[in-house]
């Protein structure tokens, strides 16, 4: 082998070898340092609803989740573990959208058998009175032009991995919008 080369290929092995090793140092403290996933129920509701009222740079998000009697009353005995993983998991899944959920509250509604959820939203303004809801709309088979319009407000019903869903975006001020984006009409 040529000298000239000798001296970068065994530099280059070091790193490698660095790497590979550093690498399989992050992955052991991980396994390590993680708990073992808690054995949680997984309760699918019956129907779901689904509001959000623009307030500047806040967006008040509500969903309402209705279920059968006999989950319901599964939720009402595990409701602290329930309600703390719906929220975790809602705010886990904004986080990678690089949104933010605050002020989040889960109650129950035994009237209706439902559990509801609130939260302000920050992060989905992307300008004065304009929104960005790819946080919402990035995993359904939809966009924003499957909603009904009205001036101040889209609307969707219809079906959501087969629960049925109505979704409501409501504003403050008359509309327009492309497939994730709303934005003031001019």
């Amino acid at each position: 082998m040529n000298r000239k080369y000798r001296l970068p290929l065994f530099f280059g092995l070091v790193i490698l070898f660095l790497a590979l090793f550093m690498g399989f140092k992050n992955q052991q403290s991980a396994t390590e340092t993680s708990s073992p996933p808690q054995n949680v129920t997984v309760f699918i509701p019956e129907k779901s609803q689904v509001s959000i009222k623009t307030d500047k740079e806040v967006l008040h998000y509500k969903r309402v989740s209705f279920y059968n009697e006999n989950d319901f009353s599964e939720i009402v005995k595990s409701h602290e573990i329930f309600s703390s993983n719906i929220i975790e998991t809602f705010k886990k899944d904004l986080q990678r959208h690089n949104i933010e959920a605050l002020n989040c509250t889960h109650e129950l509604n035994t009237v209706d058998n439902s559990t509801i959820v609130h939260c302000d939203i920050k992060g989905a303004m992307y300008s004065i009175n304009s929104y960005d809801f790819h946080w919402l709309l990035g995993d359904l088979p939809f966009d924003l032009y499957q909603f009904t319009q009205n001036e101040r407000e889209l609307t969707y019903k219809g079906t959501i991995n087969d629960i049925p869903t109505t979704i409501r975006l409501i504003f403050q001020f008359p509309i327009a919008h492309c497939h994730e984006h709303v934005w003031p009409a001019r």
